[in-house]
Parts: C-alpha cells; sequence; structure tokens
C-alpha cells in the first residue's frame, strides 16, 4: 500500500517543487515535510488544505485515492439519487449505487462523497420544510439498506490485531455517520463493534476490558450531547485503558471539545479520519 508519506513525495516531485519550497509554499518547515513524507509525522487539518492548494490537487488524490473514470465526482450524483428517493423510487436509488461497487468504486468513497451528502441535503431540506420528519427517517432507513448492501464490496485491509468499538450518546438520533465510520476502520483492517447509543457505561466499561478494545470512538451532532460524552469521557479513563476519539457534527464546539475533554483524537472529516487510519 502507499502510505501517505510516499504520496505526498511523488506529487511534490510531479510539481518540481523540492523539500524546502514546498515548505515555504505551506509555512512550515524543511524538516516538517521530510518528516510528513517519511510518515512520521501526519498534517493536521490546516496544513492539509494548504497541501492541497500549494500542490493544486484534490483530497483524495492528496491521500492516494483515485476516482473511478466511469462515474467520476461521486457529489454529482446526489440530485439524481436523492430525486429517486424522494419519488418513489428506491429501487432505482439502490441499483444505480450498488452497480457502482460491483463496477470498481471504493465503498468507502461512496459512503462519503454520496450517502452522507445525501442525508446532509435531506437535513437542509427538512430545515426549509420542504421534507417531512417522516420521509427524512424513511430515506435515512433506505440509506441504512443501501450500506449493508454494499458492505460486502468493501476490499478489506488485513487484520492490524486491533479493535474499536463505536457508540453515540443516549439521545443522539443520527447514527449513519458512526456506522460510516466503522466501516472504514473494518476496511482497514480493524475489529469492530458497533454498539449504537443508550449503553450504560459499567456494561460499556465491561466489554471493553472483556474484549480488549484499544479505542472507543464516539459521535454526536448536537451540542446538547457534549455534557455526556465529557462525562462519558472521564469515566472510560477511569475504568480503562482504552484511547478516546471524538468526531461527528459539532464544528462549533471542536475548540471546547478539544482543550476540556481532550479526546486522544479528534476528527471531523474523512481526510482526517483516513490520515489516521493509513498511520496505524
Amino acid at each position: 500500500m502507499v502510505t501517505f508519506g510516499n504520496n505526498l513525495k511523488q506529487l511534490r516531485k510531479r510539481n518540481k517543487l523540492s523539500q524546502k519550497q514546498l515548505a515555504e509554499l505551506i509555512g512550515v518547515g524543511q524538516t516538517t515535510i521530510a518528516n510528513y513524507e517519511n510518515d512520521s509525522r501526519f498534517p493536521n487539518q490546516i496544513i492539509l488544505n494548504k497541501l492541497v492548494d500549494a500542490l493544486n490537487i484534490s483530497y483524495d488524490n492528496l491521500i492516494g485515492r483515485q476516482e473511478t473514470k466511469e462515474y467520476g465526482e461521486l457529489s454529482t450524483y446526489v440530485d439524481k439519487v436523492l430525486y429517486h428517493l424522494l419519488e418513489g423510487g428506491e429501487k432505482e436509488a439502490i441499483d444505480f449505487i450498488v452497480n457502482m461497487a460491483k463496477k470498481g468504486v471504493d465503498v468507502i468513497d461512496i459512503y462519503y462523497e454520496l450517502l452522507t451528502k445525501i442525508l446532509y441535503k435531506v437535513g437542509d431540506l427538512w430545515e426549509m420544510g420542504l421534507v417531512s420528519i417522516p420521509m427524512e427517517h424513511h430515506i435515512t432507513g433506505i440509506i441504512d439498506q443501501i450500506m449493508v448492501l454494499l458492505s460486502p464490496y468493501i476490499k478489506l485491509n488485513e487484520a492490524n490485531g486491533k479493535s474499536a468499538v463505536f457508540m453515540a450518546p443516549s439521545n443522539e438520533p443520527h447514527l449513519v455517520g458512526l456506522k460510516i465510520i466503522k466501516e472504514a476502520f473494518r476496511k482497514y483492517g480493524w475489529k469492530t463493534y458497533f454498539i449504537g447509543n443508550s449503553v450504560p457505561w459499567t456494561s460499556l466499561t465491561s466489554w471493553i476490558k472483556e474484549h480488549d478494545v484499544d479505542l472507543l470512538v464516539i459521535s454526536t451532532t448536537m451540542n446538547d450531547n457534549i455534557n455526556q460524552v465529557e462525562g462519558l469521557v472521564d469515566f472510560i479513563r477511569n475504568e480503562t485503558d482504552a484511547k478516546v476519539m471524538i468526531g461527528g457534527q459539532v464544528y462549533e464546539m471542536k475548540e471546547y471539545l478539544i482543550n476540556q475533554v481532550k479526546p486522544d483524537y479528534f476528527l471531523n472529516t474523512k481526510l482526517e479520519l483516513l490520515s489516521f487510519l493509513e498511520s496505524q
């Protein structure tokens, strides 16, 4: 597998840039670029954005993922698939997406670039009063069904001996994003346990100890859940040796989570997640 560092080195040379020149373009030292290229360090989101601009490439190109030529940019199909779903064409939508996987489109890309963006758009339509709550739930259910159908097409890496539990706060209604994160971990060789929400903390710690879990992944989309997440992280650290990762659409609370809750990892984007998984 081509590592992030090897890919960055190839892209830099393709642009006829020395390490020093690339470093100057993004405002870091030459040694930092060297560390990225030998995979001893990984850039944060700000640096990733600068690298994309400096090298004039997409995020997927930066981390070494190639688009399938037949389909191109997957996000261009969001409106087409959503139209089928809103108009009762579930079979057409499902068949179209499953055929993508059959023809070699990376399933994780389908999850992030198509399914996730469909859900975001449905949420926007609901906020504007253009989609009812039952329809939103109906489409979410179909997305769940599609994910089950796509799962066999995920090309799995060899097992890496690591394991992770995936959960959400007790009143978190949105779990599809967490399931997508879980599937990405599974692709990269992790043993994964999806336990959803409403799990008593004592039962959770017993499970972590019993299965020798390395990482607890918590996802939330609601600011109202932040206090519960903070309490859960403290409880897990007092009772187990597992590290904690937090994600979800809580961008406005990011600084608080990082500085006060202090998870071992805080990931909000596909690129951050895949860079993490590539480094393990």
